[in-house]
């Protein structure tokens, strides 16, 4: 059983990105079929072999139950992130996250992450999820501080034939 987050520990990290605006000199975007080659372009550098091709990204921006939204600077895609949303489990996945290299320590994942988080609360969903690569020690230890646990480890999981943890956080 994974442990929930205390009450002060929830509203520091609601403080933290609803006292927080769109980071400066960025512009949330919710992704259109138009954002899907630089989407593609930015996934193939971060994630090789392991990224979904252009049907797919159209799959997840155009059905009804999934989310790409993200963040640009100057109509450039810095970030963004792509989910699933489950209503009949009350779960939100989280299917990708990506931040350019270039953006990278200045707190675009979290925001995003908390703008999830928060809407897993609107909606009145009890868990969000994700999958990562144990090699991604950056990401999981992010994941952690976001009060994410990890609930296993299924093996051989990515293309590249890495195992995967799976982490879920408790709302």
């Amino acid at each position: 059983m994974l442990a929930r987050l205390t009450p002060r520990k929830i509203n520091d990290l609601r403080k933290d990105v609803l006292g927080k605006a769109v980071p400066a000199s960025f512009t949330l975007f919710v992704a259109t079929k138009d954002d899907i080659p630089a989407i593609i372009t930015l996934a193939e550098k971060e994630f090789g072999p392991d990224t979904f091709d252009h049907v797919m990204y159209k799959h997840y921006i155009t059905k009804g139950h999934s989310l790409l939204f993200g963040l640009k600077q100057k109509e450039k895609v810095a970030a963004w992130m792509m989910i699933e949303l489950n209503r009949r489990q009350k779960r939100i996945y989280v299917t990708e996250i990506v931040t350019a290299k270039q953006h990278r320590g200045r707190g675009l994942a979290k925001w995003l992450w908390g703008k999830v988080f928060l809407l897993a609360e609107t909606l009145g969903y009890k868990t969000v999820t994700s999958h990562v690569e144990p090699s991604n020690k950056k990401a999981i230890a992010l994941y952690r501080k976001l009060g994410m646990e990890t609930e296993r480890r299924i093996n051989d999981y990515y293309v590249s034939g890495e195992d995967a943890f799976y982490m879920k956080r408790e709302i």
